[in-house]
């Protein structure tokens, strides 16, 4: 390895774990709504290293006064594939979508996106909907409402 490549690898190493904080931080805020679905479906890709058995995690969880309901992880791929839980249990609670990005190994970061709440024919419900209900809190919804964060 040359000295140049040495630092290139250096500064990638720095700006992914750079980018893993900025993401935990920026994607774990106090984003509450309430169930009102029978399913939740979302995109997610990525790592594959489940909350209850990798030590060092990359998922998404579902959490309820900070307990993880459910959880999701990719299949080491960029390519997203949807993935739905059954929430009917838990409707009219309070949760929040906690994307995890605690792995820096390989395939250690989430790829997550389209989430939606589903009533009982498998229709999507609009998030205004969802939020109208009792929300407490303001989705990210594109990279550029985040970066002002960076």
């Amino acid at each position: 390895m040359t000295d140049q490549s040495a630092k290139n690898t250096q500064v990638s190493w720095q700006t992914t774990q750079a980018f893993s904080v900025f993401l935990l931080y920026i994607l774990r805020p106090d984003i509450e709504f309430t169930i009102i679905g029978e399913t939740m479906n979302f995109l997610i890709g990525g790592g594959n290293h489940a909350w209850d058995v990798a030590p060092a995690p990359c998922c998404v969880n579902l959490e309820i006064n900070g307990k993880v309901e459910r959880t999701a992880t990719g299949n080491a791929t960029e390519t997203m594939s949807r993935k739905e839980w059954d929430v009917s249990d838990l409707k009219g609670k309070t949760a929040q979508l906690v994307v995890i990005d605690n792995n820096s190994g390989g395939w250690g970061h989430p790829n997550f996106d389209d989430v939606h709440q589903a009533d009982s024919k498998g229709e999507n419900i609009p998030w205004d909907r969802v939020l109208a209900v009792d929300a407490r809190g303001k989705l990210a919804v594109t990279w550029a409402q985040m970066k002002k964060y960076y």
